[in-house]
């Protein structure tokens, strides 16, 4: 996972330089990689995609039949759906931790 995109995201720590947001978001994501017993991000972007192929295969299928124009359109259509879907569930994971980290710092 690449740090540096969420660099200058999140309003929580917006105000710190970029060293020490690149530190606290690799603490992040760290947290993230101890909790989780697969590896996290990995996992989400395989099942996502796979999911959003299918299911828009199945559309397509049950629509338009065996057609090659209408697959190769359902596959491209679900892996961009699929990119959607995927940066916004890390980003909701991310910020999720990233408060709880804030708190703890706080406390």
């Amino acid at each position: 996972m690449d740090i540096k995109e969420y660099i200058e995201r999140f309003d929580e720590i917006s105000h710190l330089s970029r060293d020490q947001q690149f530190v606290v978001l690799e603490q992040v994501r760290d947290e993230i990689q101890l909790n989780s017993v697969l590896p996290c991000f990995a996992a989400i972007a395989f099942i996502v995609r796979v999911s959003c192929i299918f299911v828009f295969l199945g559309g397509s299928y049950l629509f338009w039949g065996l057609s090659t124009l209408a697959i190769v359109l359902s596959v491209f259509l679900g892996l961009v759906i699929s990119r959607v879907i995927i940066t916004e569930i890390k980003d909701h994971l991310m910020l999720k931790v990233l408060k709880s980290i804030l708190n703890k710092k706080a406390i």
